[in-house]
């Protein structure tokens, strides 16, 4: 969410489509909920690829940061932004998780770069690839 009032330059000084009507405000959260099942979802899936190394909750940060990345500067504000953005990426990256397994990590620097890493480069590139 943070990201939206970063990017998106109608959403200067605090407004947010979730408190309008014309931002869908009546129905929106059933859209992200939507989104959010989906996204939790591919989550569940992707994490079926942890094995020694936590390549799932990567690969499910990853893509989500790329999407984001790329959506924000595309969409305009609106259910389907919501279902894609807060609700499908919301729930496909999740920081708890990203935590845990820092945490329960044998390297668990190297995890953290390397994740924050790839995920903040791969924020822009979807972003470059959107504006481009």
């Amino acid at each position: 969410m943070v990201l939206l009032f970063i990017f998106d330059s109608s959403w200067k000084h605090g407004y947010c489509p979730l408190d309008s009507a014309e931002g869908g405000g009546s129905v929106i959260w059933l859209w992200v909920s939507l989104g959010g099942a989906l996204g939790a979802a591919g989550r569940y899936f992707l994490s079926k690829l942890n094995g020694k190394l936590p390549y799932g909750t990567f690969i499910a940060n990853f893509i989500a940061s790329l999407l984001i990345g790329y959506l924000i500067p595309s969409l305009q504000q609106g259910n389907f932004s919501a279902f894609l953005i807060i609700g499908i990426c919301g729930a496909l990256s999740t920081v708890s998780t990203f935590a845990l397994e820092a945490a329960t990590s044998t390297k668990p620097i190297r995890y953290i770069l390397a994740t924050w890493l790839a995920t903040l480069l791969a924020v822009g590139a979807g972003y470059l690839l959107a504006i481009i």
